[in-house]
């Protein structure tokens, strides 16, 4: 409409072009043209998993980083890198040079299919994913859903690799950060406890929505982990028998969670419950 204004030179025709949008809209409905345009950036397979995480951008790299299995050099000849990483039982590894400096990623399959005398360094892909070592975790899963990759490098300032991240444990590092955040809600839920469970088949809670538990009065279901999967629920979100349910639930209520779950134990004493004072 804006450009039919500055076309015209003129207010006139906003007005019909107005009515005409609305009148357009109310007979093609969602109807479009653009059958591969997604409704938002959260349904984006390259986004989706950084929506589904929100706090990612508050947590650093170290949290989820471990050191790496196996780094090679790249003078390595191909039939050796290929057996120490059956050894370690890793698909792939960084590669790095005399120096110590970070040269890029040597995958299983390239050096199975290689020359065994070749140099690592020939089969090295020099645009393997990295991140500095200060970034925080929302710059890994850009590269780990962008890219398709199995595992992100971290280096430090001089190109030395200090370690990878895979999804398993940025998942671990966002678990981590849930718990310690829940526990921090003390002052808010005094009193409550933080129930971690996984629902047992043909139990009260297997195959229902959110919303359609039949949960104590003030019980949050927080989180459920399926698979690698981190799931922040929505009223609607089915839970299955196999999820961890991060549940936090009130006072006394401990026992009717539990048994809804399909937990055979009996609920923990005073001493080690997990419980927000």
């Amino acid at each position: 409409m804006l450009m039919v204004a500055e076309m015209t030179d003129s207010l006139q025709l906003l007005a019909p072009a107005m009515v005409a949008m609305g009148l357009a809209a109310l007979v093609v409905g969602d109807a479009t043209i653009y059958t591969s345009q997604i409704q938002s950036r959260s349904r984006s397979p390259a986004h989706g998993f950084r929506f589904g995480l929100p706090m990612l951008a508050s947590l650093p790299v170290s949290e989820a980083m471990r050191p790496p299995r196996l780094v090679l050099g790249d003078e390595t000849p191909a039939r050796d890198a290929l057996d120490r990483l059956v050894a370690v039982g890793a698909g792939g590894a960084p590669v790095r040079d005399e120096r110590g400096r970070f040269r890029g990623s040597v995958e299983i399959d390239g050096l199975a299919a290689a020359e065994p005398g070749t140099p690592v360094g020939a089969l090295t892909d020099p645009l393997a994913p990295t991140v500095p070592v200060d970034a925080s975790l929302d710059a890994v899963v850009e590269l780990l859903t962008v890219d398709h990759a199995g595992r992100v490098n971290v280096l430090d300032a001089g190109f030395r690799i200090v370690g990878v991240v895979a999804v398993s444990g940025l998942l671990r590092a966002y678990r981590r950060f849930l718990e310690h955040s829940l526990r921090r809600l003390g002052s808010t839920f005094r009193g409550a406890t933080l129930i971690e469970e996984r629902i047992a088949e043909g139990s009260g809670a297997d195959g229902i929505a959110v919303a359609d538990g039949r949960w104590p009065t003030g019980t949050n279901v927080i989180a459920i982990q399926r698979g690698e999967q981190l799931i922040f629920p929505e009223r609607a979100t089915v839970v299955i028998a196999g999820d961890v349910l991060s549940v936090l639930a009130p006072p006394g209520s401990e026992p009717r969670v539990r048994e809804l779950l399909g937990s055979t134990e009996q609920p923990q004493g005073p001493e080690d419950r997990q419980e927000l004072l």
